[in-house]
C-alpha cells in the first residue's frame, strides 16, 4: 500500500497522509475534531515557518472555532475579540484576518509588523479587554529572541533572556496574571508552553507556572519539525515531542482562583512517618551500598524514628533479617542486593 501511495502521490505527500491518518483515532472522537490531543504535521499558511519556535496556526484555529461554537451553543454573542500577547511571527493575527475575527496583536519586538511592537508583557499595561487572550511565551532559554531572532541587543524583560528558571517563571506568572485580569467575563486565557531540557536538567513550565481561573482543558500537542530531530545522542534520555495548551476560563469579575506548584525538600531522617525498611535502605545507599551493623546503628541513631524507640538497634537487626533486599556478607556486615559489586 505504501509503495502504491508513494508512486501515485510522491514520498512527501504520502508521509504527510500517513502521519495524519495515524493520529486520527486520537484527534477525532465522538464527532469532535478538537480533543485533548492535537497533531498537525503541516503547520498551515499564516505566519512564518522560519520563525524559530513558531506555533502552527491550525492549533489556534481549532481553539478559536471551539470557543465560537461554545458561545453559539449557550446563546451568547458569537463575535469574539482576540488578543495575541506574544505574537512572534504574527500567525494568530493573520489567521484572525482570514476568519474575519477582531484581533489585537502585541510583541516585545519593536519592529513587529502586524500590530503593536515594543510592548512589554511584564511591565506594560494592556489597554483593552478580550474574549480570548493567547500567550505563547518562550520556553525559558531554549531559543533566545532579543539580540538573536530580532534586534541587536538583549532586552532585560525578554523571558528568553532570564538569568534563571525561577526568574523566568516569576515573570511569566506576572504577565499571565495581567492578561487574565484583562479577560471579559466568560473569556479564556490560552497558554501554550512546552518542556525544556538544558544541560541534563528537565524543566516543566506547565507544571511550575501558576494556574489562573477555571482550568477548562489541558491539551497535549504533538511537536513536529524540531531542530533536534536530525541529531543523534549517545546519552540515554527521553526526547520531548509534545507541547501543552491550557485553556483557563474567567468565570466571575473580581474573583481570581489560582493554584501553583509548591517545591519542598523533606529529609526522611527527621520524620516518623516512614518505615524502618525505607530508612535502612536509604542508609545503605548513603553508605555506598554495604555497611556493618555498627555503622547502620550510628547513622540511624540520629533519626526521629530511632529516638522514639529505645530498642531501635533490635528493630534494625530484625528488619534486615526480614527483607530480601539486604544480604549478609559476613558476620555483622550486610549489603544491598542491588548494590554494585
Amino acid at each position: 500500500m505504501n509503495s502504491y501511495l508513494i508512486n501515485k502521490f510522491g514520498k512527501e505527500k504520502t508521509s504527510q497522509f500517513l502521519r495524519e491518518e495515524g493520529v486520527k483515532p486520537l484527534t477525532n472522537r465522538v464527532g469532535k475534531s478538537l480533543t485533548s490531543f492535537i497533531a498537525f504535521p503541516q503547520r498551515g499558511n499564516e505566519g512564518s515557518s522560519k520563525w524559530k519556535g513558531n506555533l502552527s496556526p491550525k492549533v489556534t484555529e481549532a481553539l478559536l472555532k471551539f470557543i465560537i461554537d461554545y458561545k453559539k451553543y449557550y446563546n451568547e454573542n458569537s463575535d469574539v475579540k482576540v488578543i495575541d500577547a506574544m505574537a512572534g511571527s504574527g500567525s494568530l493575527k493573520l489567521l484572525c484576518n482570514r476568519l474575519d475575527i477582531s484581533c489585537s496583536s502585541y510583541d516585545l519586538n519593536p519592529n513587529y509588523q502586524h500590530g503593536i511592537g515594543g510592548w512589554n508583557a511584564v511591565v506594560d499595561e494592556l489597554p483593552e479587554s478580550a474574549d480570548i487572550i493567547h500567550v505563547h511565551p518562550p520556553y525559558y532559554n531554549a531559543i533566545t529572541y532579543s539580540g538573536n531572532v530580532w534586534g541587536h541587543h538583549p532586552h532585560p524583560d525578554d523571558l528568553s533572556r532570564c538569568n534563571s528558571y525561577d526568574e523566568f517563571i516569576h515573570k511569566l506568572n506576572v504577565a499571565n496574571q495581567k492578561l487574565y485580569l484583562s479577560l471579559r467575563k466568560g473569556g479564556r486565557l490560552i497558554v501554550t508552553v512546552g518542556d525544556v531540557r538544558k544541560n541534563g536538567k528537565f524543566y516543566s513550565i506547565q507544571n511550575d507556572m501558576a494556574k489562573l481561573g477555571k482550568l477548562e482543558s489541558f491539551i497535549v500537542k504533538a511537536q513536529y519539525n524540531c531542530s533536534s530531530d536530525n541529531k543523534t545522542y549517545k546519552k540515554p534520555f527521553i526526547p520531548i515531542v509534545t507541547e501543552y495548551v491550557m485553556v483557563f476560563m474567567k468565570e466571575k469579575p473580581f474573583i481570581v482562583h489560582f493554584s501553583c506548584t509548591k517545591h519542598a525538600v523533606v529529609d526522611i531522617r527527621k520524620s516518623s512517618n516512614v518505615t524502618w525498611y525505607q530508612l535502612i535502605k536509604d542508609t545503605f545507599e548513603y553508605l555506598g551500598g554495604s555497611a556493618s551493623l555498627n555503622s547502620l546503628n550510628e547513622v540511624l541513631a540520629n533519626t526521629k524514628k530511632a529516638k522514639n524507640n529505645s530498642h531501635f538497634k533490635d528493630r534494625i537487626r530484625a528488619t534486615i533479617s526480614e527483607n530480601n533486599d539486604f544480604v549478609r556478607v559476613r558476620r555483622g556486615f550486610y549489603k544491598l542486593i542491588y548494590a554494585a559489586n
